[in-house]
């Protein structure tokens, strides 16, 4: 909880030994709530820093990942085309005639 000036009621002294005395007692909690204030900011620039370097990372494992799925998409994508062609001649009867012997011949092969 945050304490709020006005919820001090501090009444200054009426002689100048304690107002002297109240004087230095603000500056030191002023001091205080400097360097308090600076350790919360030199902690926040370090979580910062360290969110953005985990954000960092992260991102650079996506585009490693996004990289490796494009690779992989674009080899089942040729081997689609390929076989899209090889449909579009086996379609055509001297095609098919064609691919039959080939098949024919690699079972064969694979019997030997």
């Amino acid at each position: 909880m945050m304490l709020k000036p006005e919820s001090l009621k501090a009444k200054p002294a009426d002689n100048y030994e304690d107002l002297k005395r109240q004087f230095f007692a603000l500056k030191k909690l002023c001091k205080l709530k400097f360097n308090q204030c600076s350790a919360y900011s030199r902690k926040l620039a370090e979580y910062d820093r360290e969110s953005l370097i985990a954000r960092n990372e992260a991102l650079e494992s996506e585009r490693e990942m996004n990289a490796q799925l494009t690779a992989e998409l674009e080899k089942a994508n040729e081997r689609v085309r390929e076989l899209e062609n090889e449909l579009s001649q086996i379609k055509t009867d001297k095609g098919y005639r064609a691919w039959a012997k080939n098949q024919y011949k690699q079972l064969r092969k694979e019997q030997e």
